[in-house]
């Protein structure tokens, strides 16, 4: 039971995440949409957007992003 509540409380943080980046960055959106689509993971997501912005917070939300995309 417990491992359901966190799946689907990581779920819909990513779902969040996702609203936001359509709302903040759209071009980071699509660019994340295009690279899942070509099989490159959450985490190497992750980390390309750290290495080029430095900027963490924007990283894990890609990250979620990435995620919710993967899902749908």
């Amino acid at each position: 039971m417990a491992k359901d509540a966190m799946q689907e409380l990581s779920k819909e943080l990513d779902a969040i995440s996702y609203d936001w980046m359509v709302g903040q960055h759209p071009e980071l959106l699509d660019a994340i949409e295009k690279a899942v689509a070509q099989g490159i993971g959450d985490v190497e997501i992750k980390r390309a957007v750290l290495r080029q912005t430095g900027r963490i917070e924007l990283a894990l939300r890609a990250q979620q992003c990435a995620r919710h995309v993967e899902r749908e």
